[in-house]
């Protein structure tokens, strides 16, 4: 009998190192796949030395590598939308640095952030100009490995960004990557009736999904708990996935610091309720 596949983020204790103990734990829990989330928000840029390390204890773990969390570049020094040319140039080598370790640990996609509106509109159409001029530097080298580029709803913000860049550059090249708890954080005095409408907008991209990030919160915080622990619609989750015919392992990006302020759990306890979950929302995929 075939065992359920099932993907785990690799960041849930710690962002930094080689990740050695997040993967046998993840493994001895039951799961299947992982995406890296290590070294998301800084400059980290990974050696030949250190992706053969990786490689090997994942073949040691029995795991697979679905996709990676592309760097955030929390300096802002090598930030791909930047507006200091030098800064998005080498943002654009740090991209490039996480598309070569997909490539190279047989993943298939590294999610991005882009630009949010949180300054005046000069600011953001400079970022969104940045952004744009990133990705045209990166589709021939993305695409020549396999590996799709996604963007991931960091903050909802599906008109001025999501829907543009992603419906605006070819499927081969461009997806989606759908934060559920993101998703799920109520905007200020948003109406149910303005909710629908960004549900909506979020269905726009079903087609274009590559990479889920599977949490659960309270509608206010980012809080990354296990699912089932908090407020999300767990049947629209699995609709949407539904209506996106996702094919890949589900991938919980959950935290144990966060869920442990919630409830006690050892870390093993915590990877063992994230792979029970993990399996429910895959039995509820398949069952919808």
């Amino acid at each position: 009998m075939n065992k359920t596949q099932v993907s785990f983020t690799t960041d849930f204790i710690t962002a930094e190192g080689l990740a050695d103990e997040a993967l046998e734990m993840s493994a001895n829990a039951g799961f299947t796949h992982i995406h890296w989330c290590h070294h998301w928000c800084d400059d980290f840029i990974y050696t030949e030395p250190e992706i053969e390390h990786i490689k090997g204890s994942l073949a040691k773990n029995g795991l697979k590598l679905s996709d990676t969390h592309g760097s955030h570049s929390g300096s802002g020094e090598k930030c791909w939308y930047s507006t200091n040319e030098t800064y998005r140039l080498a943002g654009v080598e740090l991209v490039k640095n996480r598309i070569d370790f997909t490539f190279k640990l047989g993943g298939d996609a590294v999610i991005v952030h882009g630009p949010t509106p949180r300054q005046s509109a000069d600011g953001f159409d400079a970022e969104y100009k940045a952004l744009n001029n990133s990705l045209d530097e990166l589709e021939t080298y993305a695409r020549d490995r396999g590996v799709k580029i996604a963007l991931e709803n960091c903050n909802s913000n599906y008109e001025n960004l999501l829907l543009p860049v992603i419906l605006g550059r070819p499927a081969e090249y461009m997806g989606f990557c759908y934060d559920c708890g993101h998703h799920n954080q109520i905007a200020p005095n948003e109406t149910p009736e303005q909710r629908l409408v960004r549900d909506g907008l979020r269905n726009e991209l079903a087609e274009r999904l590559v990479i889920v990030h599977l949490q659960d919160n309270d509608g206010v915080h980012d809080s990354h708990w296990i699912p089932f622990n908090g407020e999300i619609d767990w049947d629209d989750v699995v609709g949407f996935l539904k209506r996106a015919n996702y094919q890949k392992p589900l991938n919980q990006e959950v935290s144990y610091s966060s869920m442990s302020k919630q409830k006690a759990l050892t870390p093993e306890e915590f990877v063992d309720e994230a792979y029970e979950a993990g399996l429910k929302l895959t039995q509820m995929l398949i069952n919808s």
